[in-house]
């Protein structure tokens, strides 16, 4: 059983920047259409999740009354803090791992996604679950070199394999059924999760929207798909 989760609780500060700071990042618009439709469409359509949640915060509140006007019965809403990317991770790791009402949630794996990659096809989306993974962490990331190719400007959170260096792309699949924590245990951090990479140099991914130009970059993308 797979299921999906869309990590938009987030503060969004750099778009903020520019567009103002009542603006929530998964409703801003490319095109016609919120971020965060973009996304969720594309999980729908794929047909691949048993069930898709929004881990939203009070940073979003928007956002959480846009997914239950239109969405309803597709999403599911989680609370986190939104007050950092990890904490809200093993909360909601935290959660899958618990028992409720007697019985696990039957969760095998689970997807991890930002609201900020419009371009996330279907045919991404069955690749990303059909992945192999050994560690309990599977963690999608991109050449820099790469990245910057396409004129997007790479996230600050890049390290080096091998003397060459990559990006995060956001995306992770979690194995459940391979992490061994104690849900009890607030002091366990994400980076106790054994992890390895998958390097998945294409545009869909690479196309995460930070900042007006990579809007512009997007669109020009979703012109062309």
């Amino acid at each position: 059983m797979i299921f999906c989760v869309l990590m938009c609780g987030g503060k969004g500060t750099r778009l903020k920047k520019t567009l103002g700071s009542d603006i929530e990042k998964p409703l801003v618009k490319l095109k016609d259409k919120p971020l965060i439709e973009y996304v969720i469409t594309a999980l729908i359509q794929s047909n691949r999740f048993e069930r898709i949640f929004a881990a939203v915060s009070s940073n979003t509140k928007k956002t959480s009354e846009f997914i239950k006007l239109n969405y309803k019965d597709n999403v599911t809403l989680l609370e986190t803090s939104g007050i950092e990317y990890s904490e809200d991770y093993l909360k909601i790791v935290r959660y899958f791992k618990e028992a409720k009402n007697g019985e696990r949630h039957g969760v095998k794996k689970i997807l991890f996604l930002p609201i900020d990659i419009p371009l996330i096809s279907v045919e991404i989306l069955a690749q990303l679950i059909t992945l192999s993974q050994v560690k309990p962490c599977l963690t999608i990331v991109l050449e820099k070199g790469f990245v910057k190719g396409i004129g997007v400007l790479p996230s600050s959170y890049d390290f080096i394999i091998d003397n060459k260096d990559y990006c995060y792309s956001g995306i992770s699949v979690l194995d459940i059924g391979k992490i061994d924590m104690d849900i009890n245990n607030t002091a366990e951090r994400i980076d106790l999760f054994e992890e390895e990479y998958k390097i998945l140099n294409c545009a869909e991914i690479a196309c995460n929207t930070n900042t007006l130009e990579d809007l512009e970059i997007a669109e020009k993308y979703l012109g062309n798909l």
